[in-house]
C-alpha cells in the first residue's frame, strides 16, 4: 500500500471511529477548545454538533415529496478529500486515484441533527 494511500485510510478510519464513539468532554478538552466552553461541561458527551464544527461543506438530499433522505458532509478537501454519506452511513475518502469506503454506525445522532438542520433551513426557505 502505498504511503498517501494509507494516510487515506488512517484519515478515513478515524473519521468512522468519532461517528462510533462517544467521546467524553474532559477539563483538557476544553483548555484545548475554548470556544465550546460555553456550552459544553466536563462530562458531556461530543455529539453531532460539535462533529459539524469541523466541517466544511453540506449537501442535503431532499425527495420528491419533500422528505429528508440524507446529507453529504464535508469533512476534509485538498488532499484527502472526505465527505460523510448520512444517507448510506459512509465515510468515503479520494486521494489522487485512491478510493476508500468505509461504513459506519451513527452513535452520536449525526443524521438525526442533520435532518433538523434541513428542516430548519427549509422552513427559513418558504
Amino acid at each position: 500500500m502505498t504511503d498517501t494511500k494509507q494516510m487515506l485510510l488512517d484519515n478515513v478510519l478515524s473519521i468512522v471511529e468519532r461517528l462510533e464513539s462517544e467521546i467524553e468532554v474532559t477539563q483538557e478538552y476544553l483548555d484545548e477548545h475554548p470556544d465550546q466552553a460555553d456550552w459544553l461541561d466536563v462530562g458531556d458527551q461530543l455529539g453531532a454538533a460539535s462533529f459539524m464544527e469541523d466541517s466544511l461543506d453540506v449537501s442535503y438530499t431532499i425527495g420528491a415529496d419533500g422528505s429528508y433522505r440524507g446529507s453529504e458532509i464535508l469533512v476534509a478537501f485538498g488532499g484527502p478529500n472526505i465527505e460523510v454519506n448520512t444517507q448510506f452511513n459512509i465515510v468515503e475518502g479520494r486521494w489522487g486515484g485512491d478510493v476508500i469506503s468505509r461504513s459506519y454506525s451513527d452513535n452520536i445522532g449525526l443524521d438525526d441533527h442533520m435532518e433538523a438542520m434541513c428542516r430548519y433551513l427549509l422552513q427559513d426557505s418558504l
